[in-house]
């Protein structure tokens, strides 16, 4: 009886040994998985603010109407489209290209078999408008197709970073992290607030600012 009582407490000994090796191992498992995908995020949002910049900084260098660039216009597009291109070949690093087929693609390098993410589509896109190298397809000039093409971007990251989810990740720890604030549900605007009015635009935000700027000027200065 007292072998069986020995085995059985043995047993259940082991049992928990294991299930808190268990448990310990998927511990560390979501660790190593949160870790990873916070340094790919990183790495994407990098790569993104890039993008969005040098398809900014073309927009603004080309003109409605797509009148003759200056000599420094042109260099500026030309330096535009060595980012882009560049941009593209390092996104190939975190966004590889989809639906590879072994029969259409042996000839061609590896990381270029396939069919390339939409991201990078609006890059290229973007390189062969500032090239001329493609049809305006509808937009009056340059200008407009570029701004259009960066909206196109950067709803394909924004879909990919998903912003609104990771915010409330963060709030999360912000509210654990400070219990002064666990009270705002907003947390000064990081989340929305059903409960205020809408954001008023950046007409009215520039009011806003316009009045504050009239209160401060009718205030006596402090001597």
């Amino acid at each position: 009886m007292l072998v069986n009582v020995a085995s059985l407490a043995i047993a259940v000994i082991a049992i928990l040994v294991s299930a808190a090796a268990l448990w310990a191992a998927l511990t560390q498992n979501r660790l190593s998985a949160s870790a990873v995908s916070a340094d790919w995020l990183r790495d994407i949002r990098a790569w993104a603010t890039e993008g969005i910049g040098v398809l900014a900084e073309a927009t603004y260098t080309c003109s409605r109407g797509d009148a003759g660039p200056s000599s420094e216009e042109a260099a500026c597009v030309l330096r535009c489209r060595h980012r882009l291109s560049a941009l593209v070949d390092s996104g190939r690093l975190l966004l590889p290209n989809e639906r590879q087929t072994k029969a259409l693609d042996a000839h061609k390098p590896t990381a270029y078999r396939g069919l390339r993410h939409p991201a990078l589509d609006a890059l290229v896109a973007a390189d062969s408008i500032l090239g001329g190298d493609l049809p305006l397809y509808g937009f009056p000039d340059r200008k407009t197709a570029l701004i259009h093409l960066r909206r196109e971007f950067v709803s394909h990251l924004h879909a990919i970073i998903d912003p609104a989810s990771f915010n409330q990740d963060v709030a999360k720890l912000l509210s654990l992290a400070s219990k002064t604030r666990a009270s705002d549900l907003s947390l000064g605007g990081l989340l929305p607030d059903a409960t205020k009015e809408p954001p008023s635009g950046a007409d009215g935000i520039l009011q806003t600012a316009s009045e504050r700027y009239k209160a401060g000027l009718s205030r006596p200065l402090r001597r």
